[in-house]
């Protein structure tokens, strides 16, 4: 019988050591010297899990940062879909968002990432539900489109009833209404009726959104910013680009209040 090599003993004792089960876990290269552990390579998918952190940015009304070891993390509430910047109600949601989360820890359930590198989770602060409160204080929509949540759906026909935050306009336009891109022949076409003047704001002084670049990237929220903008020049705005097309084919997205197209 011919004698197996030292090292692969010791490959196969660390095997069974761990209880490897295909798919659960992989051994990887690793120093099996003396007094040296063996390592266990664990999955730990960026696409799922819980965490706890204290937010320390609140980016429109159902997005915020949250700091996670020491790592800013860019989450995107589960659920609900708030009125943009350019809206009516956008800068108050953004608010409201901010009064129930900003400086606080929360508890981070991820349930995907989305195309601009979000972590898409549902965000619980005291315990409470931050997209059921979004929702049930009437400053965003049930985002029907990504979640079948009973409660949500309750919750956007009460303040429905209710005519609260954004339903106290007769016609609200959802966002994603809002974000779909216009026709480039839309202005030669007979107008058709508008929204309310609620939804069309005029722009602040000092704060006319840009329509061409340069544009420069966040590179750690990965939302692009006009010249106009007060974060144009922020920290971590190193990415420069010249197009809107540019930014958002690199994965960025524009600011809500000061980029157009």
């Amino acid at each position: 019988m011919k004698r197996v090599p030292a090292l692969l003993l010791l490959v196969l004792c660390a095997v069974a050591a761990h209880g490897f089960k295909p798919g659960s876990a992989s051994v990887v290269a690793q120093d099996f010297s003396p007094g040296v552990p063996p390592v266990v390579a664990q999955d730990f998918s960026p696409a799922s899990g819980k965490f706890t952190g204290r937010v320390v940015s609140v980016l429109d009304g159902d997005s915020l940062m949250v700091l996670r070891d020491g790592r800013q993390v860019e989450v995107r509430l589960f659920g609900v879909d708030a009125p943009e910047g350019g809206q009516a109600f956008g800068s108050v949601a953004r608010r409201f968002l901010s009064n129930l989360v900003f400086s606080k820890t929360v508890v981070v359930d991820v349930r995907d990432i989305d195309r601009y590198k979000r972590s898409v989770a549902r965000v619980t602060v005291d315990g409470t539900d931050v997209s059921l409160d979004i929702i049930r204080a009437g400053f965003g929509w049930h985002y029907t489109r990504y979640s079948n949540d009973a409660r949500y759906a309750a919750a956007e026909q009460e303040a429905r009833a209710a005519r609260r935050g954004l339903w106290q306009d007769s016609a609200p336009i959802a966002p994603w209404e809002y974000r779909r891109p216009r026709s480039p022949n839309a202005s030669s076409r007979s107008p058709s009726p508008g929204p309310s003047p609620l939804l069309t704001p005029p722009p602040k002084p000092g704060t006319a959104a840009s329509a061409s670049g340069p544009f420069h990237g966040n590179v750690s929220s990965h939302v692009f910013h006009g010249s106009s903008c007060e974060y144009y020049n922020c920290k971590n705005c190193t990415a420069v680009f010249n197009t809107y097309e540019a930014a958002v084919a690199a994965g960025y997205r524009p600011h809500t209040d000061c980029v157009r197209r």
